[in-house]
């Protein structure tokens, strides 16, 4: 009788490949590509395709030695994280199991692969949160707001398939990739997690937001500017997602009864603030010295709301150091 070692034994295990797509990440790319090579799961790659980066992106990457990485370069014609994770994974054989996904601006714990692989034993993909590490006068407000959303799309998940999930952090099972034939055709979208979630959903496969699988992003946007495309890109993708419409309803009518109540009863309306600021600190990875955002919270969503109607009248956005035309 053989007895197998441990390297064979590591090969009956669920061969994971890890997607990236990467442009214009010269500062951070080399923190991501250090997580992923120190994860504790042992049969996986790593590949990262260059979008036409104009700076030192690729040379900072390809600097990187290991066994398990691979740097991959977009085509000419294929522009957008779409396009280059759709050449990306048509070249990817089936002898991966698993697809996982995040960004170059992103890092991931060590357990983040073994985790994935540990949800999709019982389910077809699996996404998570997405935390947000930056400094600086709006990175503490965006924690907040990613707590929100994360925390009403995992009630969703619950209750129903997953409304939504981000680019970022998801892994789903490779055939089921195939069988929506992945990101073919949505190589022109600006949200292509989304629709990629909702030929998932179509398939009536099975969805869950994980609970120890976040990863952590490194870049923030401390420019208003940035902020409000970015919110405006997102809202473009996902306006007719009945699951992101009911999450904006939630948010906005919860928001306003404190506000109602302290024009007509203040105690009750003090009452409401202080249980919701409660559930806020306590799933929320606010310091206390960031308190002050509490106060102005509210006030920051509105007006960043507003200048995102606002901005629906353009028709060109910037995106990564391109013009994005809707």
């Amino acid at each position: 009788m053989r007895v197998l070692n441990l390297r064979d034994l590591n090969k009956l295990l669920p061969k994971v490949a890890v997607c990236v797509a990467m442009r214009n990440e010269e500062a951070v790319i080399l923190n991501l590509v250090q997580s992923l090579v120190a994860q504790t799961y042992p049969n996986y790659h790593v590949f990262v395709i260059d979008d036409h980066s104009d700076d030192e992106s690729v040379r900072v990457v390809s600097s990187f030695e290991a066994s398990n990485f691979k740097v991959l370069q977009a085509k000419d014609g294929v522009a957008g994280k779409a396009a280059c994770l759709h050449q990306l994974t048509k070249g990817l054989t089936l002898d991966y199991d698993v697809l996982a996904f995040t960004d170059a601006d992103c890092v991931v714990d060590s357990f983040w692969v073994e985790n994935m692989v540990k949800h999709l034993k019982t389910n077809d993909l699996v996404a998570d949160e997405t935390l947000v590490n930056g400094k600086g006068f709006l990175p503490v407000f965006e924690k907040i707001e990613y707590r929100e959303i994360f925390g009403l799309v995992r009630l969703l998940g619950r209750l129903s398939s997953l409304p939504s999930m981000m680019g970022n952090n998801f892994a789903i099972r490779h055939t089921l990739f195939k069988s929506v034939d992945g990101y073919e055709s949505l190589t022109d979208s600006i949200v292509e997690d989304v629709d990629l979630l909702k030929l998932v959903n179509a398939k009536g496969a099975k969805t869950v937001m994980a609970g120890d699988c976040k990863v952590c992003t490194t870049t923030t946007n401390n420019d208003w500017n940035a902020l409000v495309s970015q919110r405006y890109r997102w809202s473009k993708g996902v306006q007719f997602n009945i699951g992101f419409l009911f999450i904006g309803l939630f948010l906005t009518s919860f928001k306003l009864v404190p506000y109602v109540f302290l024009l007509f009863n203040p105690v009750v309306g003090i009452v409401f603030f202080a249980v919701r600021w409660l559930i806020t600190f306590c799933f929320s990875p606010i310091k206390f010295r960031e308190i002050w955002s509490v106060i102005f919270f509210d006030l920051y969503q509105v007006i960043l709301y507003v200048n995102v109607v606002l901005a629906s009248k353009q028709r060109l956005v910037d995106w990564q150091g391109r013009k994005i035309k809707f």
